[in-house]
């Protein structure tokens, strides 16, 4: 299975827009059944999934990514954990896949600083 974005980016990750001022159940209900929903999905097929970033990859986008079996990365591909700009935790996997694929103080940094 080929996961790819269409245009420059890859995902730009959840429209903020729908997350302003969530109630706590809310916020709660989206981030466990559309976001952590779709990696749970993305882990348990059982055929090989790629993600193929030909750009942006950002907050739950990144971690779409970080889920496949395996990430082609195009010379303009960048991944950001863009939470912490907002207040938040990374969701869909981040503090999950990210510290096994580059170590826990960089993935700590990622996380903490949003740096690309």
């Amino acid at each position: 299975i080929y996961i790819t974005g269409a245009g420059k980016g890859f995902c730009s990750g959840q429209d903020l827009s729908e997350a302003m001022n969530p109630s706590p159940e809310d916020f709660e209900r989206m981030v466990t059944e559309h976001y952590n929903a779709t990696i749970l999905r993305i882990r348990n097929i059982e055929k090989p999934v790629i993600a193929a970033v030909n750009g942006v990859a950002a907050g739950a986008g990144a971690n779409i990514a970080l889920a496949c079996d395996i990430v082609l990365a195009a010379e303009s591909a960048s991944f950001i954990q863009a939470f912490s700009k907002i207040g938040l935790i990374p969701d869909s996997g981040g503090t999950w896949f990210l510290p096994r694929l580059v170590g826990l103080q960089r993935a700590a940094a990622l996380m903490m600083t949003g740096d690309k």
